[in-house]
Protein backbone atom coordinates (compact mmCIF):
# COMPACT_ATOMS: atom_id res chain seq x y z
CA UNK A 1 0.00 0.00 0.00
CA UNK A 2 2.55 2.10 0.93
CA UNK A 3 4.13 1.51 -2.99
CA UNK A 4 1.03 2.87 -4.40
CA UNK A 5 0.82 6.00 -2.55
CA UNK A 6 4.45 6.49 -3.16
CA UNK A 7 3.31 6.15 -6.78
CA UNK A 8 0.55 8.32 -6.91
CA UNK A 9 2.70 11.11 -5.08
CA UNK A 10 5.15 11.00 -7.85
CA UNK A 11 2.48 10.98 -10.27
CA UNK A 12 0.61 14.07 -9.03
CA UNK A 13 4.22 15.72 -8.67
CA UNK A 14 5.06 15.14 -12.54
CA UNK A 15 1.84 16.03 -13.49
CA UNK A 16 1.75 19.85 -11.70
CA UNK A 17 5.67 20.33 -12.80
CA UNK A 18 4.73 19.36 -16.35
CA UNK A 19 4.64 21.86 -19.31
CA UNK A 20 2.27 22.22 -21.49
CA UNK A 21 1.52 24.46 -24.53
CA UNK A 22 -1.92 26.38 -25.31
CA UNK A 23 -2.63 28.62 -28.67
CA UNK A 24 -4.98 31.86 -27.62
CA UNK A 25 -6.36 34.40 -29.66
CA UNK A 26 -6.93 37.78 -28.23
CA UNK A 27 -9.49 40.10 -29.33
CA UNK A 28 -11.06 43.50 -27.79
CA UNK A 29 -14.05 42.78 -26.30
CA UNK A 30 -16.71 45.40 -28.60
CA UNK A 31 -14.58 45.55 -31.57
CA UNK A 32 -13.99 41.80 -31.93
CA UNK A 33 -10.63 43.04 -33.64
CA UNK A 34 -7.61 41.00 -32.49
CA UNK A 35 -5.50 43.11 -29.99
CA UNK A 36 -1.48 43.23 -31.41
CA UNK A 37 1.30 42.46 -29.13
CA UNK A 38 -0.30 42.11 -25.93
CA UNK A 39 1.92 41.17 -22.87
CA UNK A 40 0.90 37.75 -21.34
CA UNK A 41 2.73 36.96 -17.88
CA UNK A 42 2.93 33.82 -16.45
CA UNK A 43 3.00 33.36 -12.38
CA UNK A 44 4.15 30.62 -9.69
CA UNK A 45 3.00 31.51 -6.44
CA UNK A 46 3.16 35.00 -7.33
CA UNK A 47 6.35 35.01 -8.73
CA UNK A 48 6.72 35.83 -12.27
CA UNK A 49 7.96 32.84 -14.32
CA UNK A 50 8.18 33.61 -18.01
CA UNK A 51 6.44 35.64 -20.21
CA UNK A 52 5.20 36.15 -23.71
CA UNK A 53 3.61 38.66 -26.34
CA UNK A 54 0.64 38.24 -28.64
CA UNK A 55 2.15 38.56 -32.44
CA UNK A 56 0.21 40.95 -34.80
CA UNK A 57 -2.80 39.12 -35.05
CA UNK A 58 -3.88 39.02 -31.70
CA UNK A 59 -2.07 35.08 -31.66
CA UNK A 60 0.13 33.74 -28.60
CA UNK A 61 1.39 30.49 -27.90
CA UNK A 62 1.85 29.99 -23.68
CA UNK A 63 3.99 27.19 -22.69
CA UNK A 64 3.23 26.72 -18.83
CA UNK A 65 2.41 24.18 -16.03
CA UNK A 66 -1.51 23.64 -16.36
CA UNK A 67 -1.57 25.10 -12.96
CA UNK A 68 0.18 28.42 -13.28
CA UNK A 69 -1.69 31.66 -13.47
CA UNK A 70 -2.08 33.83 -16.06
CA UNK A 71 -2.68 38.29 -16.32
CA UNK A 72 -3.27 39.52 -19.87
CA UNK A 73 -2.31 42.85 -20.03
CA UNK A 74 -2.23 45.87 -22.96
CA UNK A 75 -2.23 49.63 -22.60
CA UNK A 76 -5.42 50.96 -22.94
CA UNK A 77 -7.29 47.88 -22.08
CA UNK A 78 -8.27 46.45 -18.32
CA UNK A 79 -5.93 43.65 -17.35
CA UNK A 80 -7.61 40.38 -17.23
CA UNK A 81 -5.89 37.44 -14.97
CA UNK A 82 -6.71 33.53 -14.69
CA UNK A 83 -5.69 31.18 -11.58
CA UNK A 84 -4.89 28.52 -14.24
CA UNK A 85 -4.32 27.50 -17.39
CA UNK A 86 -6.43 24.38 -17.26
CA UNK A 87 -8.98 24.94 -18.54
CA UNK A 88 -8.97 28.26 -20.34
CA UNK A 89 -10.40 29.17 -23.41
CA UNK A 90 -8.22 29.69 -26.61
CA UNK A 91 -10.15 32.79 -27.14
CA UNK A 92 -9.65 35.88 -24.56
CA UNK A 93 -11.52 39.28 -24.60
CA UNK A 94 -9.98 42.35 -23.40
CA UNK A 95 -12.28 45.51 -22.12
CA UNK A 96 -10.61 49.13 -23.73
CA UNK A 97 -10.03 51.07 -20.60
CA UNK A 98 -12.73 54.35 -19.48
CA UNK A 99 -9.90 56.77 -19.99
CA UNK A 100 -10.43 60.50 -19.31
CA UNK A 101 -8.95 62.54 -21.88
CA UNK A 102 -6.46 65.53 -20.89
CA UNK A 103 -6.45 68.77 -22.13
CA UNK A 104 -3.59 68.81 -24.31
CA UNK A 105 -1.67 72.13 -25.07
CA UNK A 106 -2.85 72.90 -28.76
CA UNK A 107 0.41 75.13 -30.08
CA UNK A 108 0.67 76.74 -33.95
CA UNK A 109 4.11 77.09 -33.53
CA UNK A 110 6.48 75.58 -35.77
CA UNK A 111 9.35 76.08 -33.12
CA UNK A 112 11.06 72.86 -32.05
CA UNK A 113 14.18 72.22 -29.47
CA UNK A 114 15.80 68.39 -28.67
CA UNK A 115 16.05 67.01 -25.10
CA UNK A 116 17.90 64.25 -23.83
CA UNK A 117 20.53 62.28 -24.51
CA UNK A 118 20.94 62.79 -28.29
CA UNK A 119 23.92 65.40 -28.64
CA UNK A 120 26.25 63.86 -26.78
CA UNK A 121 29.28 61.38 -28.04
CA UNK A 122 28.18 57.92 -28.43
CA UNK A 123 30.88 55.86 -26.65
CA UNK A 124 29.35 52.34 -26.85
CA UNK A 125 26.23 50.02 -27.48
CA UNK A 126 23.99 48.10 -25.30
CA UNK A 127 22.41 44.71 -26.89
CA UNK A 128 18.88 44.33 -26.31
CA UNK A 129 16.51 41.14 -25.87
CA UNK A 130 12.86 39.92 -25.74
CA UNK A 131 11.04 41.64 -23.30
CA UNK A 132 13.72 44.30 -21.97
CA UNK A 133 13.13 47.79 -21.58
CA UNK A 134 15.12 50.63 -21.33
CA UNK A 135 13.87 53.83 -20.01
CA UNK A 136 16.21 57.18 -19.81
CA UNK A 137 14.55 60.53 -17.62
CA UNK A 138 14.26 63.29 -20.28
CA UNK A 139 14.09 66.91 -18.03
CA UNK A 140 12.07 69.62 -18.75
CA UNK A 141 14.75 72.24 -19.24
CA UNK A 142 11.87 75.05 -19.60
CA UNK A 143 9.79 73.60 -16.36
CA UNK A 144 6.86 74.52 -18.95
CA UNK A 145 4.58 71.95 -19.86
CA UNK A 146 4.44 71.41 -24.24
CA UNK A 147 3.42 68.92 -26.11
CA UNK A 148 5.64 65.91 -27.46
CA UNK A 149 6.55 65.79 -31.14
CA UNK A 150 8.76 63.03 -31.67
CA UNK A 151 10.73 60.73 -29.90
CA UNK A 152 14.58 60.24 -31.43
CA UNK A 153 16.60 56.86 -30.73
CA UNK A 154 20.01 56.19 -31.33
CA UNK A 155 20.68 52.66 -32.55
CA UNK A 156 22.34 50.04 -34.70
CA UNK A 157 20.19 47.26 -36.88
CA UNK A 158 22.35 45.56 -39.10
CA UNK A 159 19.50 43.18 -40.83
CA UNK A 160 16.72 43.86 -42.62
CA UNK A 161 14.35 41.73 -40.31
CA UNK A 162 11.26 44.08 -39.08
CA UNK A 163 12.19 44.35 -35.07
CA UNK A 164 9.09 45.85 -33.18
CA UNK A 165 9.40 48.14 -30.77
CA UNK A 166 6.85 49.27 -28.05
CA UNK A 167 7.28 53.08 -26.78
CA UNK A 168 6.13 54.68 -23.51
CA UNK A 169 5.81 57.47 -21.47
CA UNK A 170 6.01 57.25 -17.35
CA UNK A 171 5.96 59.80 -14.63
CA UNK A 172 8.74 60.75 -12.43
CA UNK A 173 8.01 58.80 -8.92
CA UNK A 174 8.77 59.61 -5.42
CA UNK A 175 11.88 56.98 -5.40
CA UNK A 176 12.83 58.61 -8.86
CA UNK A 177 11.79 54.82 -10.85
CA UNK A 178 9.50 55.09 -13.74
CA UNK A 179 5.90 54.70 -12.44
CA UNK A 180 2.50 55.93 -14.26
CA UNK A 181 2.77 55.72 -18.01
CA UNK A 182 1.57 58.30 -19.63
CA UNK A 183 0.48 56.59 -22.93
CA UNK A 184 -3.28 55.91 -23.55
CA UNK A 185 -2.66 53.20 -25.77
CA UNK A 186 0.21 51.24 -27.38
CA UNK A 187 3.02 53.11 -29.40
CA UNK A 188 4.56 50.41 -31.89
CA UNK A 189 7.02 51.28 -34.20
CA UNK A 190 7.82 48.82 -36.81
CA UNK A 191 11.85 49.25 -37.60
CA UNK A 192 11.96 47.37 -41.18
CA UNK A 193 15.23 47.81 -43.05
CA UNK A 194 18.86 48.47 -41.51
CA UNK A 195 19.86 51.44 -39.26
CA UNK A 196 22.85 53.18 -38.21
CA UNK A 197 22.31 56.10 -35.96
CA UNK A 198 20.03 58.85 -35.23
CA UNK A 199 16.25 57.42 -35.70
CA UNK A 200 12.92 59.96 -35.23
CA UNK A 201 9.66 58.72 -34.87
CA UNK A 202 6.99 61.21 -34.98
CA UNK A 203 4.43 60.65 -32.68
CA UNK A 204 2.64 63.97 -32.79
CA UNK A 205 -1.22 61.92 -33.15
CA UNK A 206 -0.28 60.79 -30.07
CA UNK A 207 -1.18 63.77 -27.94
CA UNK A 208 1.79 63.27 -24.93
CA UNK A 209 2.51 65.87 -22.84
CA UNK A 210 5.91 66.73 -21.48
CA UNK A 211 5.46 67.75 -17.55
CA UNK A 212 6.56 70.50 -15.63
CA UNK A 213 9.65 68.00 -14.56
CA UNK A 214 10.25 65.92 -17.22
CA UNK A 215 9.24 62.56 -18.10
CA UNK A 216 10.58 58.89 -18.58
CA UNK A 217 11.13 57.93 -22.32
CA UNK A 218 11.21 54.18 -22.52
CA UNK A 219 11.68 51.66 -25.94
CA UNK A 220 10.52 47.48 -24.92
CA UNK A 221 12.04 45.37 -27.77
CA UNK A 222 9.47 42.50 -28.47
CA UNK A 223 11.00 40.13 -31.13
CA UNK A 224 11.06 39.94 -34.88
CA UNK A 225 8.08 39.57 -37.16
CA UNK A 226 7.79 37.78 -40.34
CA UNK A 227 5.29 39.15 -43.81
CA UNK A 228 2.43 37.66 -42.13
CA UNK A 229 3.40 39.92 -38.49
CA UNK A 230 3.79 36.05 -37.07
CA UNK A 231 6.96 35.97 -34.43
CA UNK A 232 10.03 34.46 -35.47
CA UNK A 233 12.57 32.30 -34.02
CA UNK A 234 15.25 35.08 -32.42
CA UNK A 235 17.61 33.53 -30.56
CA UNK A 236 20.46 34.27 -32.89
CA UNK A 237 19.19 37.21 -34.63
CA UNK A 238 19.88 40.19 -30.88
CA UNK A 239 23.31 40.53 -31.42
CA UNK A 240 22.43 42.49 -34.64
CA UNK A 241 20.11 45.09 -32.99
CA UNK A 242 21.48 47.44 -30.10
CA UNK A 243 21.40 51.02 -28.42
CA UNK A 244 24.14 53.46 -28.48
CA UNK A 245 25.34 54.93 -25.38
CA UNK A 246 26.42 58.22 -24.01
CA UNK A 247 28.40 59.15 -21.17
CA UNK A 248 26.90 61.10 -18.74
CA UNK A 249 27.07 62.81 -15.21
CA UNK A 250 23.41 61.65 -14.63
CA UNK A 251 22.22 58.36 -13.87
CA UNK A 252 19.22 58.72 -15.79
CA UNK A 253 18.60 54.98 -17.06
CA UNK A 254 16.48 51.96 -15.65
CA UNK A 255 15.87 48.74 -17.53
CA UNK A 256 14.16 45.53 -16.68
CA UNK A 257 13.09 42.27 -18.80
CA UNK A 258 9.23 42.51 -18.54
CA UNK A 259 8.99 38.87 -19.71
CA UNK A 260 10.92 37.94 -16.58
CA UNK A 261 10.38 40.66 -13.46
CA UNK A 262 9.15 43.65 -12.90
CA UNK A 263 11.54 45.40 -11.00
CA UNK A 264 13.47 48.49 -12.27
CA UNK A 265 17.05 48.12 -12.37
CA UNK A 266 19.33 51.68 -12.40
CA UNK A 267 23.59 50.71 -12.61
CA UNK A 268 24.56 50.11 -15.90
CA UNK A 269 28.09 51.15 -14.65
CA UNK A 270 28.30 48.67 -12.34
CA UNK A 271 26.98 45.65 -15.19
CA UNK A 272 29.75 47.23 -17.41
CA UNK A 273 32.66 47.50 -15.19
CA UNK A 274 31.62 43.34 -14.32
CA UNK A 275 32.72 43.32 -17.75
CA UNK A 276 35.59 45.25 -18.16
CA UNK A 277 34.00 48.64 -19.80
CA UNK A 278 34.83 51.17 -17.80
CA UNK A 279 32.73 54.74 -17.91
CA UNK A 280 33.87 58.42 -16.27
CA UNK A 281 30.27 58.71 -15.18
CA UNK A 282 27.19 56.96 -16.43
CA UNK A 283 25.87 54.98 -19.39
CA UNK A 284 22.56 56.14 -20.43
CA UNK A 285 20.78 54.98 -23.55
CA UNK A 286 20.93 57.44 -26.47
CA UNK A 287 17.08 58.61 -26.25
CA UNK A 288 15.44 62.12 -27.05
CA UNK A 289 12.72 63.91 -27.93
CA UNK A 290 11.57 66.59 -30.03
CA UNK A 291 9.24 68.82 -28.02
CA UNK A 292 7.40 72.19 -29.02
CA UNK A 293 8.42 75.81 -28.05
CA UNK A 294 6.50 78.88 -28.09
Amino acid sequence: MKYFYTLFLIFISILSFSQVSKPIYIYDSISKAPIPFTNVIIYEKENIINGFYADENGFVKIVCNENSSLKFSCIGYENKTFEKLFGLSDTIFLRQNSIILKEVIITNSNKYKNLGFINSKKNSTINTFKGSEFAVFIENESNVKTKIKSVILNLTKKKDHTTILKIKFYKKGNNDTPTDILNNRDIIYYLKNKHNGELEIDIDDENIELPEEGVYLSVESLGFIDKKGSFISDQDMWHEFSFYLVDDINNATFTKNNLKANTWYNNLKLRFEEIGQKYKNHPNVSFGIKVYTE
